[in-house]
């Protein structure tokens, strides 16, 4: 069953998806800054970046990926089936239209995997993305760091405020 999802910004309340929107799990920022009062808000509950993932929510996010490929071939199966059913007289030549429809589908999940694991991989090498995620929360600060000013982030708590808050 499909979830749909409004996320609003929790400084000003502005749609951030611009209406409804299917709930999903993918890999790419954790936060969403809001166009209307440019406060960041958190959405790591559907997107993160690769690194930031559990073990448990990759191994989620794989097996996801890989039973998508294979509900999508079963239906490229069977589209390509209906144009050569009067030829195909046993059942076991199906098997190679089968075998062509996961290779396409797989393939296609490996290449956007491949594609969504390197762009998040370069986001994360850089410097200034990591000092964001940090101050947002994200990743734990090195030791001996300054902490972020609070306030730094509009409607996103800090690290800081994380802290003063669990005391």
């Amino acid at each position: 069953m499909v979830t749909y999802v409004n996320r609003k910004c929790g400084n000003c309340g502005t749609s951030l998806t611009g209406g409804y929107t299917q709930s999903y799990n993918a890999i790419g920022e954790p936060y969403i800054q809001c166009r209307k009062c440019q406060s960041y808000n958190d959405h790591s509950d559907a997107c993160t970046e690769w690194e930031l993932m559990s073990g448990v929510r990759k191994t989620f996010f794989v097996l996801h990926m890989s039973l998508n490929a294979v509900m999508l071939s079963a239906a490229l199966t069977f589209v390509m089936f209906l144009p050569l059913m009067d030829y195909i007289r046993e059942t076991w030549q199906l098997v190679p239209l089968g075998a062509l429809a996961l290779l396409i589908c797989g393939g296609y999940r490996i290449l956007q995997f491949q594609r969504l694991t390197s762009r998040s991989n370069a986001r994360m090498a850089k410097p200034s993305y990591r000092e964001k995620l940090r101050r947002l929360g994200y990743l734990d600060s090195p030791k001996g760091a300054a902490m972020a000013p609070e306030g730094d982030f509009r409607g996103f708590p800090t690290q800081q405020s994380k802290r003063q808050a669990a005391r």
